[in-house]
């Protein structure tokens, strides 16, 4: 009698806490199998509906294929362009499959779809309120497609004439790359409470490469075929500092890790501190005639590359320190492309 007494109590102190945290408003955080460790993306070849995504620890100590469709039972879909992460949820970029897949980036059960006016999604990036997808059709529209981030409903369609690549987001604005494949020199900037383009930046020289955010900055590597340079672009859309990388030609793969720059130059790659002019070469990776270096990330101090080979065959994934010596190498999915701390 006393213990059913007892259970009877502590029954009611447990509901009065659950109830308490509820009347809290607190946030209940669904934990996975795929957390504290790094998303790998896969593109597969094209018109294969190969895209997926794989998961490896932190430790490098276990590493598990094809998590969307173990866990989904389906195919992601054709091209996995990019992962996108807010929150606990990841954006899974589906380019010709002219979709999102949204998920829970740590169980990664499906959650939505996101499709409408989506056409060849190249990249995505998010403010406060919203979802930025940008889209390229070959000989097609470009434009960036505006979502609410709390229902993913469609709210509005901004159109370039020129390219929609790398999207970046800092400080109240979405810089939009206008170009693509080496060519185009400028940045559109999209006012993220309005949602309507601001201005325009321009680089003085070379051709944009690739665009990031970093510490509530932008930055943009371009190359003229003989030297690179690397823009740094603040929250007024004004370009604040040029680095000159001479000697260096089309340079790409720009990453910023604790304070330091890595970058690549064919199949070299180089780090040199956010303070400093003068790159260090770290290591020169296996090459391929269209693969090498395919995939770059560095997470945590740990340099993530790829070899994506003849993109029929299982790219080769190999993790470098931050000295360059290699720590591990394993064979991911065709086509791998991308690496996400998760």
């Amino acid at each position: 009698m006393k213990i059913k007494n007892l259970i009877t109590g502590l029954f009611a102190v447990s509901l009065l806490f659950v109830t308490a945290c509820k009347d809290d408003n607190d946030i209940i955080v669904e934990h996975g199998a795929y957390e504290n460790g790094v998303l790998i993306s896969a593109e597969g070849a094209l018109n294969s509906n190969q895209g997926e995504v794989s998961f490896m620890t932190s430790d490098l100590s276990k590493f598990s294929e094809n998590i969307y469709s173990a866990v989904n039972g389906q195919k992601l879909g054709d091209v996995l362009q990019t992962v996108g992460t807010k929150d606990d949820k990841a954006y899974l970029v589906v380019n010709n499959s002219n979709k999102i897949e949204v998920v829970n980036r740590y169980s990664f059960k499906k959650l939505a779809t996101i499709s409408t006016e989506v056409n060849q999604p190249r990249d995505i990036a998010f403010s406060d309120n919203y979802i930025y997808v940008t889209n390229d059709k070959y000989l097609g529209d470009k434009y960036v497609a505006v979502y609410n981030a709390s229902d993913f409903s469609f709210i509005k369609k901004i159109s370039f004439s020129d390219a929609a690549q790398d999207i970046a987001v800092i400080g109240g604005k979405a810089f939009v790359q206008n170009a693509s494949y080496g060519f185009g020199k400028n940045l559109s900037v999209i006012n993220t409470m309005t949602n309507n383009l601001d201005t325009t930046v321009s680089v003085p020289k070379g051709d944009i490469q690739k665009t990031i955010a970093y510490n509530n900055r932008v930055y943009t590597v371009t190359s003229d075929g003989v030297d690179s340079y690397i823009y740094t672009i603040d929250a007024t859309a004004a370009i604040a500092n040029t680095l000159t990388l001479t000697g260096i030609p089309y340079a790409t793969n720009l990453v910023i890790d604790n304070d330091n720059y890595y970058f690549s130059s064919n199949n070299k790659v180089y780090t040199m501190p956010l303070s400093s002019n003068s790159p260090k070469l770290l290591f020169a990776a296996s090459e391929s005639p269209y693969g090498t270096l395919y995939g770059f990330n560095v997470i945590d101090g740990k340099i993530f590359t790829s070899n994506a080979g003849d993109f029929a065959s299982p790219s080769e994934i190999t993790v470098y320190s931050i000295t360059g010596s290699k720590l591990k190498t394993f064979n991911g999915g065709i086509g791998v492309s991308g690496f996400y701390k998760n």
